[in-house]
């Protein structure tokens, strides 16, 4: 058979696919789909042979060296098969014998009622057993009742309380009437609460009995123990209150007594009498009455003494000298003590003043040698919390800062919600002492590293909180007025103007109107940090920060409860602006001046300037908002001139008068209220604001009219110059007289306000022919004053009718015009 040509299907494995496997690692065709020659077929062959051959020899050495292993492995199996058989049969044998469960005659249901009649045992047995538990717990609780009543005939109140005790951890945990357990279970608990109760009136007899505060006839009576009497009375009590847990209730409601009796009375003046009586007395007596109080109230160290005597009488003749009881007493009655006296009259003595914290040593060595005293009476303890007296002593620094701060946040809140708080004002500036009455000078803190005549620095803004001085002492007067020295700084005036101090430059506050009340408030910061340089560190912090906040209170509320009236009230809402650029101008200064005072770890810390920006902001909202209203009130009124249109007719000339009049009285009015309120710079530039605002709208109304009849220059003159006049009282400070000359007071005007020269021009302007108009636009007379060629030629147009000379200048200024381009 010959051997097949070409290659193999690719489909179809390859008949030589496993030959390298019979092959081993020996040479294999390079490609199995290729043709292999007989050669190739008869070697193959014979390295299988050889392969066969080896693997016999490896199959008949594995034999021979475990052969031993391989039989015992074989005869294992075989007994192991043969004991699986021997299992089934037997298995077989027994379930032919137990026959079915159905077979009632077979013995497995023999054994299945065997089994049932063995739990139904079970459970009469468990029920009968229970049952016999029950007699037996209630046969024993029987007995504890009946040794209960004997204790409670006999009167041994601790050994019943105890007895107590136990029945009632017995009975816990028996079932009740809701889930219908034994009624005599209910019946004992009814009559081991009977019991209880009976022993707790028997207890609440004795100790009210034993110890008594009378606070109507003012004493305290207490049984009295003979030594070596053994116990009696409420000594015997203790043991039975503690054991049902009624002692702290007890002591709780002594407490209470006692606090309202001698303790109470021994924070004001109290008279203590101890009636120590011999041991044939029953009762050891306190007795206490207040004394009259024409005196004045008790001392702290009357008080202590008054105190340390009822706390030696309880402890003595209530828990007769039993420290653990009288401790037990103190973890309820001393709480209440300490904090009424710490509330009560140790905060009364806390200083006001950091030069008097000195006077409070006397008072903490009392406050300790108390606590000591009340220590050694085992009222408190060493190792418990109970010496809140000397830690608050210990920190009375903190307690006068707390203290200050409170009182001063408080004046400054009231100062803030007066309801006249902007209505009553007072002066202040240059040359103006406004250190009120009783308000000692301030310490000199200037700066002494800073060498003398130096230029000062520009602390405030242009038109801001003050006026910067410039080197010689004399005030720059282009910034302001200069103004006078803050409360605590020296100012001198003079006749070149107000003068620094000697020490060096000084920012200073132009005069003007702010107040009482913001006044008093930046004498309230003042105050915090004159206290501040005289504390400890941690003390002047905290003050510094009450200065910080007594000046930010003003900004909290002024401008929200006051919002109606500082936007309907024009005086008042300068007021308001006056008062922030004057708490803004302390808050510049205060971190200056008091600086080097402070301790070290504050000075560099001790600013209040970052305040100034947000009061000078608030000043510069408010003034804007005041300039804004008014002027939209001053339009409201010029529209009432309608444009100063045909003012040859009666009707709109008395209309456009009257708008001219109106502008004028508001103008007046304005400058009545503001101009003693604020100061002469801010004055000016508002008032030069809102004249402008009247003048500029004025001028350009009257150069956009198209048509004007020789009649309407007159009245328009009119109007003009009468707005021009009237301005001069508006816009002075003091006012111009009113017998100044008619043309001076115009031309006073113009210099006023910005657009004065060119209504003024514009009045002459009216009543000038067209050469002289020619004439003053070519010589640049009328540019100068703030005329345009546009607005020029309008006006001519306006004015003169078309004629040939009006063309030529019209034409004129149109040359002029392109030759200036």
């Amino acid at each position: 058979m010959g051997v097949p040509q070409g290659p193999l299907p690719s489909n179809q494995p390859s008949t030589f696919g496993n030959l390298h496997l019979i092959c081993g690692d020996g040479e294999t065709p390079a490609d199995l789909g290729t043709l292999v020659s007989a050669a190739d077929l008869q070697a193959a062959l014979d390295r299988i042979k050889i392969r066969s051959k080896e693997l016999k020899e490896q199959v008949y050495l594995t034999l021979t060296n475990h052969h031993k292993d391989l039989l015992r492995l074989a005869s294992t199996a075989e007994r192991s098969s043969n004991h699986v058989d021997d299992i089934g049969r037997d298995f077989a044998s027994a379930l032919t014998v137990l026959g079915s469960e159905d077979n009632e005659d077979g013995l497995g249901a023999d054994i299945i009622a065997s089994a049932a009649e063995h739990r139904e045992l079970q459970i009469e047995i468990a029920a009968k057993q229970r049952a016999l538990e029950a007699v037996s717990l209630v046969a024993s609780l029987n007995q504890g009742l009946q040794s209960l009543d004997k204790q409670i005939r006999q009167g041994h109140l601790p050994q019943a309380a105890k007895w107590i005790l136990s029945l009632e951890q017995r009975i816990t945990g028996l079932p009740d009437k809701q889930s219908q357990g034994p009624l005599v279970f209910g019946l004992l608990r009814e009559e081991v609460a009977a019991r209880r109760s009976r022993v707790e009136a028997d207890l609440d007899e004795e100790f009210e009995g034993a110890v008594v505060v009378d606070l109507g006839r003012g004493e305290v009576r207490a049984e009295n123990v003979p030594d070596g009497g053994g116990k009696k009375g409420l000594e015997t009590s203790w043991e039975a209150l503690d054991t049902l847990d009624l002692l702290d209730r007890k002591l709780e409601k002594l407490a209470a007594q006692l606090s309202e009796g001698p303790v109470a009375l021994s924070l004001k003046k109290v008279d203590l009498q101890v009636l120590t009586t011999d041991e044939e007395e029953e009762f050891a007596k306190l007795r206490f009455a207040g004394v009259s109080s024409e005196g004045g109230p008790a001392t702290l160290v009357e008080t202590y003494s008054s105190l340390v005597t009822v706390v030696q009488f309880i402890h003595r003749h209530v828990m007769h000298g039993d420290r653990s009881k009288t401790l037990r007493l103190g973890q309820i009655l001393w709480p209440k003590i300490a904090k009424t006296l710490i509330n009560g009259p140790l905060t009364s003595a806390v200083p006001s003043e950091a030069s008097r914290l000195p006077e409070f040593e006397p008072l903490a060595k009392a406050s300790a040698e108390f606590e000591k005293a009340l220590e050694a009476e085992g009222l408190i303890s060493k190792l418990e919390k109970g010496h809140e007296l000397s830690a608050f002593a210990a920190d009375i620094d903190v307690h006068f800062a707390t203290k200050k701060r409170t009182s001063l946040l408080a004046r400054a809140r009231g100062l803030v919600t007066l309801p006249d708080l902007c209505l009553n004002t007072v002066t202040v500036g240059s040359g103006i002492d406004r250190k009120p009455p009783g308000i000692e000078p301030l310490p000199e803190v200037a700066d002494k590293t800073e060498p003398r005549g130096k230029k000062a620095r520009p602390l405030g803004r242009k038109g801001g909180v003050g006026t910067l001085v410039k080197e010689g002492g004399h005030a720059d007067a282009s910034r302001g007025e200069p103004s006078g020295d803050m409360p605590g700084t020296s100012g001198r005036q003079g006749g070149g103007g107000e003068e620094a101090d000697e020490q060096g430059p000084f920012f200073y506050l132009p005069t003007c109107q702010v107040s009482t009340a913001v006044q008093q408030l930046a004498e309230l910061a003042h105050e915090a940090l004159r206290e501040a340089t005289q504390s400890s560190a941690r003390t002047a912090l905290q003050l510094h920060r009450t200065a910080r906040d007594v000046l930010q209170l003003y900004r909290a509320i002024v401008p929200v409860q006051r919002q109606h009236q500082l936007e309907s009230v024009p005086q008042l809402a300068m007021v308001f602006h006056n008062d922030c650029l004057y708490i803004a101008h302390h808050a510049l200064m205060l971190g200056i001046q008091y600086k080097n005072a402070l301790p070290p770890s504050l000075r560099d810390l001790s600013t209040l300037a970052d305040l100034a920006p947000a009061f000078e902001q608030l000043a510069d909202v408010t003034r804007s908002g005041q300039v804004r209203q008014q002027r939209d009130e001053l339009m409201r009124a010029l529209d009432e001139g309608k444009g100063f249109r045909f003012t040859d007719e009666e009707v709109n000339f008395k209309g456009a008068e009257r708008a001219i009049k109106k502008v004028l009285h508001v103008l007046g009015h304005l400058a009545t209220i503001w101009r003693p309120v604020l100061s002469r710079g801010i004055f000016h530039d508002m008032m030069t604001s809102l004249a402008e605002a009247c003048v500029a709208r004025v001028a350009s109304e009257v150069l956009q009219l198209d048509d004007i009849a020789v009649e309407e220059t007159t009245q328009l003159r009119h109007l003009l110059r009468t707005l021009l006049e009237g301005l001069p009282d508006v816009l002075t400070s003091p006012p111009a007289g009113s017998g100044a000359e008619t043309i001076g007071r115009a031309e006073t005007a113009s210099r006023l306000v910005p657009t004065g020269p060119k209504l003024l021009r514009l009045i002459d302007f009216l009543d000038m022919s067209l050469r002289d108009i020619n004439a003053a636009w070519e010589s640049g007379n009328l540019p100068a004053c703030g005329f345009r060629a546009p607005e020029v030629q309008r006006l001519i147009r306006a004015i003169f009718s078309d004629t040939p000379l009006q063309r030529e200048v019209l034409a004129r200024m149109d040359a002029s015009k392109q030759s200036d381009h």
